[in-house]
Order: structure tokens, then sequence, then C-alpha cells
């Protein structure tokens, strides 16, 4: 989802019907943290317009 369009957690909420702690939680920080999603506003990870992103790889 994130690979396409970048997605604030209350539209990911929405699209995949968990709560928001939840999805922080199991989901994005676990990705962020594995390098596969990044914050769309890095240097302030808890605005309240953040948005994810997939992180680019390098080949």
């Amino acid at each position: 989802m994130c690979k396409i369009q970048e997605r604030s957690s209350s539209e990911l909420k929405s699209l995949l019907k968990r709560k928001r702690k939840y999805l922080l939680d199991q989901y994005l920080k676990p990705l962020i943290n594995e390098g596969f999603l990044e914050y769309t506003n890095p240097n302030n990870p808890y605005d309240l317009t953040q948005a994810y992103r997939y992180k680019k790889t390098e080949m």
C-alpha cells in the first residue's frame, strides 16, 4: 500500500481494520526498523501529519 502512495497511520488503520496502537507496534515500527518503510517527516516522527512510504532499496 505504501509503495504506491504515502499513507498516514489513520488511513492504514482504516484500510487494515486495526487499532492505531496495534498497527504502529506490530507493523509500522518493525517495518521502519527493518528498512522497508520510512517516515515522510523523519525529523519529527510524532508529527500529526506524519505518513509512511515504501523505502526504495538499492540492488
